[in-house]
């Protein structure tokens, strides 16, 4: 898990988040966290960014030649390398010791 100040275990622990194969935090350029409501919303945005990814020149080269212009084995095999999750499985806020104190850490 790891450690988000912010994080509310109430608030946020039933929404959900985007994750890249390695276990980071997916904002696709903006300031902070995105957070979804529900597993449909969090799916529908990342097909819109990755519709947005592959006009970039970059990705545009990629699918040319490593995918020989098959868009469709390009957005599978990319939309593989990200996850998404429900908050409470990838963030605290605290944890308790053995010794009844909490402490805010980064786990």
């Amino acid at each position: 898990m790891k450690y988000n100040s912010t994080y509310n275990a109430k608030k946020h622990g039933k929404k959900y988040i985007i994750l890249h194969w390695s276990g980071q935090i997916i904002n696709f350029g903006k300031k902070s966290i995105i957070i979804f409501d529900d597993l449909l919303d969090a799916d529908q945005y990342l097909d819109e960014q990755m519709d947005k990814m592959s006009k970039s020149i970059e990705e545009e080269e990629i699918i040319k030649n490593d995918y020989n212009n098959n868009f469709d084995k390009w957005f599978e095999d990319t939309r593989g390398e990200f996850y998404i999750l429900k908050c409470k499985n990838v963030f605290t806020n605290y944890i308790c010791d053995p010794f009844g104190f909490s402490k805010a850490i980064n786990l």
